[in-house]
C-alpha cells in the first residue's frame, strides 16, 4: 500500500489525467478479478445471495437501536465517498 501510495504521488506532477490512465485500467482488472472470483465460490455456498434481500437489512435496523444509526452513517458515508 505504501509503494502504491509513494507512486502515485510521485507521479502526480505530470497531471492526474497521466495518473488516471493507467490507474483506472488496473482498478478496472481489479475489479474484474474479485468479481469473478466472488461468481466462482458462489457455487460454494449459493446461501451468500441472500445478503442481497433486503428483509434481513430492515430487520437489523428494528433490533438494532443504536447499532442502526452507527450502521446507516457508515453506509451513507462509503456510498457517498464522504468518509
Amino acid at each position: 500500500t505504501l509503494v502504491i501510495l509513494a507512486v502515485l504521488f510521485a507521479v502526480q506532477r505530470f497531471g492526474t489525467g497521466r495518473v488516471a490512465s493507467v490507474f483506472g485500467p488496473v482498478t478496472g482488472l481489479w475489479f474484474l478479478a474479485i468479481g469473478i472470483a466472488g461468481l466462482l465460490h458462489i457455487r460454494d455456498d449459493p446461501s451468500v445471495l441472500l445478503a442481497i434481500n433486503p428483509y434481513y437489512a430492515v430487520v437489523y435496523l428494528a433490533e438494532a437501536k443504536a447499532g442502526a444509526f452507527l450502521t446507516v452513517g457508515a453506509v451513507f458515508l462509503a456510498v457517498t465517498g464522504a468518509e
